[in-house]
């Protein structure tokens, strides 16, 4: 069981996809809670079929770490294809 949760990252900030060049379209930025371990990880999906943007997720994850606990097991980051957030 997880929760999740749709964010539209602040212009020029780290999750933003034009704050680095030459960077695809995102579909969405979200940060995924996992209930029975108490710890967030983000999924950034691309526009292309079901792809992910790995790179900005590990960014993501180093930048919110100060803030919040972040899933440490890579393997755990489960992608969630058609989420229903916006």
């Amino acid at each position: 069981m997880c929760s999740v949760f749709g964010f539209t990252p602040i212009p020029g900030g780290a999750a933003d996809p034009a704050a680095a060049t030459g960077a695809p379209a995102v579909a969405g930025t979200y940060l995924v809670y996992l209930y029975k371990r108490g710890t967030f990880y983000p999924f950034v999906p691309l526009q292309a079929a079901e792809k992910r943007d790995s790179d900005r997720e590990r960014l993501l994850s180093v930048t919110l770490a100060t803030d919040l606990s972040m899933e440490p097991d890579l393997e755990r980051w489960f992608p969630l294809w058609g989420l229903p957030v916006h």
